[in-house]
């Protein structure tokens, strides 16, 4: 168990982001992304807990997520679209 999975912040999100559907949190993501660049400790735990819901609901998220300097990255630059077919997030340009 990481240092998150015992948060009650992170787990009181994450329980409640992965009863969503796919579609309810792409909308999620989109509305985050509109938000820009405001940024508390607060949003940065919702945004694990929602970068972990898609992962749960095995959604390819690689348009948005990467490794720098050994840390997990999940990007908001653009929003994204489901792909169900390809059951991954696009991100709109």
């Amino acid at each position: 168990m990481n240092s998150l999975e015992k948060n009650p912040q992170y787990l009181e999100f994450f329980n409640r982001l992965s009863e969503k559907s796919i579609p309810e949190l792409v909308d999620i993501y989109n509305e985050e992304n509109e938000k820009g660049n405001a940024w508390v400790s607060a949003r940065g735990v919702f945004l694990i807990a929602l970068q972990n819901a898609f992962e749960r609901k095995n959604v390819g998220i690689d348009d948005l997520s990467g490794n720098e300097n050994g840390l997990s990255t999940f990007s908001l630059k653009y929003p994204v679209s489901y792909d169900a077919e390809q059951n991954r997030l696009i991100q709109i340009k």
